[in-house]
């Protein structure tokens, strides 16, 4: 803290503890990650933008990730997931979202964000050693219009 220019009672008077301070950070992380995805966007760039905030700062994320107050950052990495496919979705379905049913979407979103948090934790699982970027964004070619194509078959509330 000395290295910091702030002293031990002042540190006490904002945070309880250091894990409170890393929940912090984590927090403000993730709505800055989120407040980084522009109003419009195709998946590959919204994805893209999430993880080269990851990649920036992979020394931390590292640290985190190995450290007992993991289960936190998983909270948040799971939100920013969330948020960018659902914005997605959102963004590209207006039509379609009018008339499917509330479940039916909310098992897409739910998949689509479980399968990006899954990639993401397999990424830091094998201690970041692969270009997470481009491996998201070659996925995101491969399944070009695979979202698109869910909705469309999804059964429409009459």
């Amino acid at each position: 803290m000395e290295d910091c220019g702030i002293n031990r009672n002042s540190f006490y008077y904002h945070f309880q503890d250091l894990p409170q301070l890393l929940e912090t950070v984590i927090i403000e992380s993730a709505d800055e990650i989120i407040s980084r995805i522009p109003e419009s966007f195709s998946l590959e760039e919204g994805l893209t933008t999430v993880l080269e905030r990851l990649v920036e700062n992979k020394r931390a994320i590292r640290n985190i990730w190995a450290s007992p107050d993991r289960a936190f950052y998983e909270q948040n990495l799971m939100r920013v997931c969330n948020y960018v496919v659902s914005r997605y979705i959102a963004c590209r379905s207006v039509d379609l979202l009018r008339t499917l049913p509330e479940e039916e979407l909310a098992l897409l979103v739910d998949f689509c964000q479980c399968e990006l948090f899954g990639q993401v934790t397999n990424w830091l699982n094998q201690n970041m050693v692969y270009d997470i970027v481009a491996h998201v964004q070659a996925l995101c070619r491969l399944f070009e219009g695979s979202i698109a194509q869910a909705l469309e078959a999804a059964p429409m509330e009459a």
